[in-house]
């Protein structure tokens, strides 16, 4: 019996998370050619902007260049030139960047939309937030994220 809840604890979790896959791939597909021709108009933001954007919710997440840098597997000059709108970065980049601010990316590439963020508290043992606390931090903020989308399909249904 005890071996049949472990499997059903196992299945649970797994089915979750496909759900959470499913809702995602179902916004993805949904998606009018409208929103295709937004998100193209929003990419026209110049680079020194993004960047501009991205230092903005940076310093509101209180990490530092070299925090992002080393999550991301990039230079700290990396940080800084992008940020100065000097240098391009590419969009997987930009998006583990956002998983870890807890925005989408489109919070960074439209100008239009407020700079807003999940909202966390954490302590971390030794008062310093390394590379494997960032990671811990960006899945989390991926699964709250999935779930405030399924819940505004959910509520975008009901309508």
């Amino acid at each position: 019996m005890e071996r049949w809840l472990e499997d059903e604890e196992h299945v649970i979790k797994v089915v979750s998370l496909i759900f959470v896959i499913f809702f995602r791939i179902i916004e993805l597909v949904i998606m009018t050619n409208d929103d295709i021709m937004q998100e193209k108009e929003v990419v026209t933001m110049t680079v020194e902007a993004i960047g501009s954007r991205f230092k903005a919710i940076r310093e509101q997440c209180k990490y530092t260049q070299k925090q992002i840098a080393d999550y991301l597997g990039v230079d700290q000059s990396y940080i800084s030139k992008f940020e100065k709108g000097e240098r391009s970065i590419s969009i997987n980049v930009l998006e583990k960047a956002c998983a870890l601010f807890g925005c989408d990316s489109s919070c960074i590439l439209d100008e239009s939309k407020d700079l807003a963020q999940l909202s966390y508290c954490f302590r971390a043992s030794d008062g310093i937030i390394n590379t494997q606390t960032m990671e811990c931090i960006a899945d989390i903020n991926k699964i709250a994220m999935n779930i405030l989308l399924m819940r505004k399909i959910q509520k975008e249904n009901q309508l």
